[in-house]
């Protein structure tokens, strides 16, 4: 297995990684998240958008902010 597939495998670190409290972490998280998890990680910010937790809520409008174009329908149909 590849690095390449060793980061795609693991979407939980990923998670863990988006929620730490270092940005630098958070922004590499969401960046392998869009590039290796795009489906499943656009749901996960979306439903992030309701969390109690403020810094989630902006930290996930971030992430879904480099899917770029892609982003729009389902922020649209949310």
């Amino acid at each position: 297995m590849d690095k390449g597939e060793s980061i795609k495998s693991d979407l939980n670190s990923l998670l863990k990684d988006f929620h730490h409290p270092n940005p630098k972490i958070n922004y590499q998280a969401y960046l392998n998240m869009v590039k290796y998890w795009p489906e499943e990680s656009m749901l996960i910010l979306l439903a992030n958008l309701d969390d109690k937790d403020l810094a989630i809520r902006r930290k996930s409008v971030k992430a879904i902010g480099c899917f770029g174009k892609k982003a729009l329908p389902p922020i649209t149909f949310w």
